[in-house]
């Protein structure tokens, strides 16, 4: 009895401390800001913290062809009759999933933004490789952001038992997710703290000021019907083995995967703002750098196209982007690149202008 005891005291305290440490947000304040975890938290920081730009703030979302491909400060310079004013929380790496999480969190009044832009890279649902349901990556930028009642709903999003297992205990005892990073704040204490409170002081401008990389992908010839590419000699071994992959690699085959994946998870985010008067717009990026004169996949459904039917959104045209297909507007076979990120940045606050109307105000 008295083992039982210490037991169920020691589990109970364990319990206490991780909740309290780990479920308050507390140990947010000490996280690597390079990390996952960190780079999600800081994003989603800075933007709560910064100062109102005007009265017309739209908010753009994605990964990081957004956030190498877009430039809140361009947008805001574009001079038209009425401006919006646009603020950008792309994350590389982020799924729907994670932009969910961030938006609950960001936005609770959920009046905060004239409009919120989706970006995703096309209206079809061509599945890739990666099953992104299944991404537990995803576990580690939301970790601080789910509460005890996300646990099951967050867990049963994972498509295999395995991950539903891990995305599970991560999300109800999150110290688990924590262990690498916390173990090297131990280690690196002053460091740490050094990095934390410079990224906090630079972080928002830093990102304000990104300027993208100058590099392009000009010069390249692709032989479509032969399946060829010629590279200048510029073009470094490394980019020239992506690009070839994206071109003529294996297709995934196509189960219907990310229709179901975007159903769930878009339908959430418009969940949150069914009552609200913010805006949501669906935007197709470019397709890339090479676009073939006819595509390899014939998707079985078009979930986006779906929503812009059934649901108060927005869907910019999807070859709104066409002319920024070229090497030119790229660094690789998927970001743009500087002069790509001031034209795709410009065109987009003129078509959310015309998407969206006058002012409210």
């Amino acid at each position: 009895m008295a083992f039982l005891k210490i037991f169920l005291i020691s589990t109970v305290s364990f319990v206490i401390l991780e909740g309290l440490v780990f479920h308050t947000g507390f140990y947010a304040g000490f996280l690597e800001p390079n990390s996952s975890t960190g780079i999600f938290e800081n994003t989603l920081r800075d933007e709560q913290i910064r100062h109102p730009l005007g009265p017309d703030e739209i908010l753009v979302t994605g990964d990081s062809r957004i956030a190498e491909g877009f430039s809140a400060k361009v947008a805001n310079a574009v001079r038209i009759d009425h401006p919006y004013y646009f603020a950008n929380v792309a994350i590389p790496a982020a799924t729907p999933r994670c932009q969910y999480y961030l938006l609950r969190d960001l936005d609770p009044s959920r009046k905060r933004y004239r409009a919120i832009i989706l970006s995703v890279d096309g209206y079809e649902d061509i599945d890739e490789a990666e099953d992104l349901a299944d991404r537990l990556l995803d576990l580690h930028y939301c970790a601080v952001r789910l509460r005890y009642s996300d646990t099951i709903e967050f867990a049963s999003s994972f498509t295999t038992p395995h991950r539903r297992m891990e995305a599970f205990r991560g999300s109800l005892f999150k110290g688990l997710v924590f262990q690498t990073d916390m173990l090297a704040l131990f280690e690196h204490r002053r460091k740490r703290l050094s990095d934390v409170a410079i990224r906090r002081e630079q972080g928002w401008n830093w990102g304000n000021d990104y300027t993208g990389h100058e590099e392009d992908l000009a010069g390249i010839q692709v032989n479509w019907d032969e399946k060829t590419i010629r590279f200048p000699d510029a073009i470094p071994a490394s980019k020239r083995d992506s690009i070839r992959d994206r071109l003529f690699g294996p297709i995934a085959p196509q189960s219907g995967r990310l229709g179901q994946y975007r159903r769930l998870w878009f339908g959430r985010i418009l969940d949150l703002y069914s009552n609200s008067g913010t805006q949501i717009v669906f935007l197709a990026l470019p397709r890339g750098p090479f676009v073939p004169p006819v595509s390899r996949i014939q998707s079985p459904s078009h979930t986006i196209r779906d929503l812009g039917q059934t649901r108060r959104v927005i869907l910019l045209p999807e070859n709104l982007f066409a002319s920024l297909e070229d090497g030119g507007f790229y660094f690789d076979s998927l970001h743009l690149n500087a002069r790509g990120r001031v034209e795709f940045s410009t065109m987009l606050a003129h078509a959310l202008r015309s998407a969206l109307g006058p002012s409210r105000n």
